[in-house]
């Protein structure tokens, strides 16, 4: 089982949107999970402040460390949308690109790459690197609107749109 790191914004200015952020980052993980990889989200992590005993307490700096040893151990980094805009994110994906960990900006990008790393649906071999921004560059084919996808897979297609507009 394929360990996948999910990188994406945490904290933010207000309540409202640290939960929207701490939801998104749970449903792509139960959907990582669903597909039989196994996710590491640091948007669960906030049990561990509420079950500290009075006094103790853990700061910014032990969560960021403590999400890295994840993150560096994972086989890839799955990232979240916005992630640009979270000092973290850029981090984890500096470090991932550091040591090679694929980084994927789509979950469908992420299966793809699971099933067959060295050649694509269309069994050309794909440009397997790692861009400086560190987002996995693959050539393969979309399933559903069987189009080639080139380039970084975190702004190259919008699957999204894609399986809304199949006939």
């Amino acid at each position: 089982m394929k360990r996948i790191y999910i990188a994406g914004p945490y904290s933010a200015d207000n309540v409202i949107t640290v939960l929207g952020n701490m939801r998104r980052g749970m449903m792509l993980a139960t959907k990582v999970f669903k597909a039989g990889f196994a996710p590491f989200c640091p948007h669960l992590d906030f049990h561990y402040s509420l079950m500290v005993r009075e006094g103790e307490d853990f700061t910014v700096d032990d969560y960021y460390n403590y999400s890295m040893a994840w993150l560096e151990a994972s086989d890839a980094v799955l990232l979240l949308p916005n992630w640009q805009a979270s000092k973290g994110s850029m981090a984890e994906v500096d470090r991932a690109y550091e040591l090679g960990i694929p980084v994927f900006g789509h979950f469908e990008a992420l299966v793809q790459w699971d099933k067959d790393p060295l050649s694509m649906a269309d069994g050309k071999k794909p440009s397997h690197k790692l861009t400086k921004r560190g987002i996995a560059s693959y050539s393969f084919v979309c399933p559903d609107c069987k189009k080639e996808i080139t380039g970084d897979l975190a702004y190259s297609h919008d699957f999204k749109r894609c399986r809304n507009t199949r006939g």
